[in-house]
């Protein structure tokens, strides 16, 4: 966390730099009751349900991947159209001649 690999979206405390939902309530959570799971087991099937623990959440953690990537890329895209369609009002030039100047030269004031 600390050398920037990797950074959470959303900082609950500014104090923390760890997710503190994670870090102090769904990890202990989760390893407590794998190990009394696990506790009379085998070694297949210890491997079996660490299987059962880790995949949902490795294919959690894709869905929501895939579903940040294309939120992602439809920012991009109406970003862009955005930019292509929609005129900047700053980037507009300034009449060199003012209104009144121009009348005056054509004789309406």
């Amino acid at each position: 966390m600390r050398k920037g690999y990797l950074k959470y979206p959303v900082n609950l405390f500014k104090t923390f730099d760890v997710s503190v939902l994670f870090s102090y309530i769904i990890f202990p959570i989760t390893c407590v009751y794998f190990n009394q799971l696990t506790r009379t087991s085998g070694k297949t099937d210890i491997l079996l349900k660490c299987l059962f623990f880790t995949a949902p959440s490795a294919f959690a953690e894709l869905i929501l991947k895939r579903i940040h990537i294309i939120i992602l890329g439809l920012r991009y895209i109406f970003h862009f159209y955005k930019r292509l369609f929609i005129p900047r009002i700053n980037k507009v030039p300034k009449p060199t001649v003012s209104f009144n100047a121009a009348l005056k030269k054509r004789g309406g004031v």
